[in-house]
């Protein structure tokens, strides 16, 4: 193959700059980017016969969630369902991506542009509530939210991201107590 054929430059800064390593026993992610970066993520990338997706955000410290079991010099959370088509945002500076286990959610929203945005993210086909908190990566502090339900959810989360910055929304289903949810 020609050095310039674009999947080796693409597939350098995956392994390079992002640190995704499929090549051992277990998958390996040490991200290597810039620090004034403050999230990164992959989507379906092929790795031994499946589609792995994970993303890195600094909520101060750097933490990794995957779909997959990983190893790293950081904190690695498995959730092992991407809600694919059914998370998304607004926009086309925002990208969002969306993980869940069985009873919780993880949505990373991040801004790609040199420029403020404004945009939603929605999620759909969950039900019941969810206890939520947000990490904002321009205030640098989580924050506890009002419970959402899973409409509140569908119509969209109002975000406001500064340039190259992020919000991270962890949603956990409440319990069901005397038959209401």
């Amino acid at each position: 193959l020609s050095p310039w054929f674009p999947p080796r430059y693409i597939w350098a800064v995956v392994e390079g700059l992002l640190g995704f390593d499929a090549s051992g026993e277990r998958m390996r992610v040490t991200p290597h980017f810039p620090s004034h970066w403050s999230w990164c993520g992959l989507q379906n990338v092929p790795c031994r016969k499946r589609s792995v997706t994970w993303f890195a955000a600094k909520v101060p410290d750097l933490r990794i969630w995957s779909t997959d079991e990983a190893d790293a010099d950081c904190p690695v959370r498995v959730l092992p369902t991407q809600l694919g088509e059914t998370a998304g945002c607004s926009g086309d500076e925002a990208r969002a991506i969306a993980l869940r286990d069985q009873s919780s959610v993880v949505a990373l929203v991040g801004n790609t542009s040199d420029r403020t945005v404004t945009t939603a993210l929605r999620i759909r086909d969950l039900q019941g509530r969810f206890a939520c908190r947000r990490f904002e990566s321009l205030s640098q502090r989580w924050t506890t939210l009002d419970p959402l339900s899973a409409d509140d959810l569908d119509a969209g989360l109002t975000v406001l991201l500064e340039p190259k910055g992020f919000a991270l929304f962890e949603l956990v289903a409440s319990s069901q107590r005397n038959g209401q949810s």
